[in-house]
């Protein structure tokens, strides 16, 4: 199942993916203001009928809203795991399909290594995976470098260490980018 425009691109143009951690809401954040959450909130609510249109029209994905909040660090660490098992693209479609569609708590270990189980990993492994403090200081590395260079939210994108798209981007605005980007070697 196709669950966002990069990954229906990439089955056109060849693509070297590099996924990176990025944290809406990082531990050391702290806890949301509650006026800052109430206005959060606010606004998702009233996108959220937007998002679900385009991901249902586009991506025949029923997508259920999230919680606001949730702690994803662990997630990202497991992505790095996957990624050292090999299996990262489908650790993300999976993570994806958990959170916004059956609601699972991704920031709960046992949720996902019942999904590196599922992707045939081995349990025990991977699970010794989330606690690697490598991995743990390789995302929170990630996320550095990301507001570094202004990222705030996410999907982002970052084409060829020059160009940053933010936010969720069509399919066929993606699909000209990265053919003008191979065909120039710049964007305009």
């Amino acid at each position: 199942m196709i669950h966002s425009s990069l990954e229906r691109v990439s089955r056109d143009v060849s693509l070297a993916i590099e996924w990176r951690a990025f944290e809406l809401q990082p531990q050391e954040a702290g806890p949301f203001d509650p006026d800052a959450l109430a206005e959060k909130k606010r606004q998702i609510d009233a996108y959220w009928p937007t998002v679900q249109r385009i991901a249902r029209e586009e991506y025949g994905l029923e997508l259920k809203q999230g919680e606001l909040g949730v702690d994803t660090r662990l997630a990202h660490v497991g992505a790095k795991v996957a990624r050292n098992l090999g299996k990262e693209d489908a650790y993300h479609a999976e993570v994806f399909q958990a959170h916004w569609i059956a609601r699972r708590n991704i920031s709960d270990p046992e949720v996902l290594v019942e999904i590196a189980s599922r992707l045939g990993l081995d349990a025990d492994a991977f699970r010794q995976g989330l606690q690697d403090d490598t991995l743990h200081a390789e995302v929170l590395g990630e996320e550095l470098g990301a507001q570094q260079i202004g990222i705030r939210g996410v999907p982002a994108l970052i084409i060829a260490n020059r160009y940053l798209l933010s936010g969720a981007q069509p399919a066929g605005r993606l699909l000209r980018l990265f053919q003008e980007y191979q065909e120039r070697g710049t964007l305009e």
